[in-house]
Formats: structure tokens, C-alpha cells, sequence
């Protein structure tokens, strides 16, 4: 995969690495800014809407301007002013005093908006599928989980009046569409390779989706939405593709805003998770229940698997020489194709004092957050 997603080089990337956590943390405030100007009902008072109102406004603001528009701006301005200063020695101050801010450059295709292939597309579909069962069982067993300890669930966002086929439409582009776009931008887009070049792909995958859980800044969702931003990056770079990612965050919101019209309304499988339960019930109950976790998760890693080896040889082979490429099966064959093979050296996590407060800044942000979602459950 190409190194250079976002614009990041190998001799200066510790410049690129803050200024990435920097734009990050901004995220991370806004989005606290945001929760807690809807929960003290700050939004009803200078929009004047209904509680679904103000969940619309708030999504659009959460996602179009904090996930999306903030990651793109934030990030062209730092490699504007990059250039600029490569070519003229200008300071920041005097670079932002002429009022030059972004070059004339495709700022979306710098956070691996590449077209996508056909083949991409139609597994990613299937990804989506796949992880929407794995997603919504892992959901339902860590929110019980919590329940039995004592856990209070908080309660759903207020109706936002949306009825009919218009309604399931203009859901899923606000629901599934949205976030599917700009959450994927600031995670796989702009977190995600940037990590890669600093600690090596597999904590990159890791570190990323552990941010995309706590981003969600609920106890109640961190578990799920890590798991699925694991997968999701795993995805993204064994299909060299941030597409991957849009396109099975989307499938996931999506069928899961059909879901909820169709039980409201009495449509196609507005029934599923009634029937779904039922089947488990009459068929082993938890034993069936595991199994369709191992076998959903085993045809996952067999589409990134296949994807990544695939990659692997069309970047190798013209050191292979034609030689047989080595055989591994299960996650140590994708851990090989992505480039880190059992047995070697793993990459030391070596951050200078302002990377450092950066780095642990941002999880600490996010992990006090969730910890006091969980304080509040409790209570």
C-alpha cells in the first residue's frame, strides 16, 4: 500500500503524526462540545425544535462539519502551509497573515478516496453483511452484560417524525450515509495511515479502532464500534480502499435504520431480531449462538485474507521472482500479507515529549468520557 495516503513522508511523518492528533483532538472537543449542548438542551434553545429536531441538527453538525469538513480543512491547511514553508522558510503567522490556507490539490483523494474497483465494491457489500450480525450480537451480549451488573441504559433519541418511504430514505442518508462518509474520513482516512507509518500496520489497525470506540463517547456502544472499526480497518487496508470502510459502515447503518421503520411499520423482516431470537432459542440457544459468531467471523478474515494476499503479490512480485508465495492460514496469514510476518522485530512505540502528550492525550480524552458514561449508568 502506498505510504503516502495522506501526504505523509517517512523523514518528517513526527511533524505529520501532531499535527494529525492536534486536528484529532479538536474532533474529540467539538464532539464533547456538541453532546453537551444537546444534553443541557442547549440546541432547543438556539434552534428552537423539537427533541428530533435537534437530533437532526445534531447529526448534521457532529458529522458533516466535525467529522468531515474539520479532518479535510484541518489537514490540507497543515500540507499548504507544509509546502509553503518548504519553498519560502515563511512562518505560520506570516503564512496565515497572506491568507493562504489550502493549495489547488484533490483533498479527499489525499485521505484515500481513490476510485474503487468492482470487486472491491461488491465485497465490501458482503463485509457489510457480515458485520452487521457480528456487530448486533456483540451489541446485545456487552449492553446485557452491563445490565446484569446494575447498568441503567439510557434512553433512545427522541422521534424525529420521519415516517413513511421518504422518511426510511432521508434516515438512512442522515443515519448511514453521513457516517459512513465522514466518520470514516477522520478514522481510516485520517487516523489510520498516519499510524501505520509511525507504529506499524497491525497497531495502527489497533489503535485507530480502539479511538473509533471511544469517539462514540458511550460505555453502551464502545465495545461493538471497536470491534467493527477493527474489522473495518483491516478492510480498508487489505483492499487499499477507504471506500471498503464507507461502504460497510454504511451497510451496517443502513439495514439498521430499515430495521427500526420496518418494526414500527410492519414491513419486510420488521420481525428479524424476534425471529432471530426465536431461532437461537429452539436451535442450542448459546452454542448455536457462538457458532454463528465463528463462522461469521471466519468468512470475514477469509475476504480481507484473500484481498490482502492478493495486494501482497501484486506488490512482491518482482522480488519474489516468481517464487511460491509462503502459505498461512487464519490471522496469521493476514498478519503476513499486510507485511509483518510472525517472528519479526515489532515496531517500538518511540514518541518524542509533545507526541507523547498528544498520543495519550487523545485516549485519555476519549477514555474518561466513556468511563463517566459508564459512572452515570450506575447511578
Amino acid at each position: 500500500m502506498d505510504s503516502n495516503i495522506i501526504g505523509i513522508k517517512k523523514e518528517d511523518n513526527n511533524k505529520d503524526f501532531i499535527a494529525v492528533c492536534v486536528v484529532y483532538l479538536i474532533v474529540l472537543a467539538l464532539l464533547l462540545g456538541l453532546q453537551l449542548a444537546a444534553g443541557y438542551g442547549w440546541l432547543n434553545w438556539f434552534t428552537n425544535l423539537s427533541d428530533g429536531g435537534v437530533d437532526i441538527v445534531f447529526t448534521l453538525l457532529s458529522q458533516i462539519v466535525v467529522m468531515f469538513l474539520v479532518p479535510v480543512i484541518g489537514i490540507s491547511i497543515y500540507y499548504a502551509y507544509k509546502k509553503r514553508k518548504q519553498r519560502t522558510g515563511m512562518t505560520f503567522a506570516e503564512f496565515a497573515a497572506n491568507g493562504e490556507q489550502v493549495y489547488k490539490n484533490n483533498a479527499l483523494k489525499n485521505f484515500g478516496f481513490g476510485k474503487p474497483g468492482g470487486k472491491v465494491i461488491g465485497f465490501a457489500v458482503i463485509l457489510g453483511l457480515l458485520l452487521f450480525f457480528l456487530n448486533n450480537i456483540v451489541a446485545n451480549f456487552s449492553q446485557n452484560i452491563l445490565v446484569l451488573l446494575g447498568f441503567r441504559l439510557m434512553s433512545s433519541p427522541g422521534d424525529t417524525g420521519l415516517t413513511g418511504v421518504s422518511g426510511v430514505l432521508f434516515s438512512v442518508c442522515l443515519f448511514a450515509v453521513l457516517p459512513g462518509l465522514c466518520e470514516e474520513t477522520a478514522h481510516r482516512g485520517l487516523l489510520l495511515h498516519v499510524f501505520k507509518n509511525k507504529f506499524g500496520i497491525m497497531k495502527a489497525i489497533l489503535f485507530s479502532s480502539i479511538l473509533f470506540g471511544l469517539m462514540h463517547m458511550s460505555i453502551t456502544q464502545f465495545f461493538y464500534t471497536a470491534i467493527m472499526g477493527y474489522f473495518m480497518a483491516m478492510s480498508v487496508i487489505a483492499m487499499r480502499s477507504i471506500w471498503t470502510g464507507v461502504i460497510i459502515h454504511f451497510m451496517n447503518n443502513a439495514i439498521g435504520t430499515y430495521m427500526g421503520f420496518a418494526s414500527d411499520n410492519g414491513w419486510v423482516f420488521g420481525d428479524f431480531y424476534q425471529q432471530f431470537g426465536n431461532f437461537i432459542g429452539q436451535f442450542g440457544g448459546i452454542i448455536t449462538l457462538v457458532l454463528i459468531v465463528i463462522v461469521t467471523y471466519v468468512l470475514i478474515i477469509r475476504i480481507i485474507h484473500m484481498f490482502a494476499k492478493e495486494n501482497f503479490i501484486k506488490d512482491h512480485l518482482h522480488d519474489e521472482g516468481g517464487a511460491k508465495i509462503p502459505r498461512f492460514k487464519g490471522m496469521p496469514a493476514v498478519k503476513y500479507y499486510f507485511g509483518e510476518p510472525l517472528g519479526t522485530r515489532k515496531k517500538k512505540i518511540d514518541l518524542g515529549a509533545a507526541e507523547k502528550a498528544l498520543f495519550y492525550g487523545i485516549f485519555f480524552f476519549g477514555t474518561v468520557i466513556t468511563v463517566m458514561t459508564l459512572y452515570w449508568g450506575f447511578l
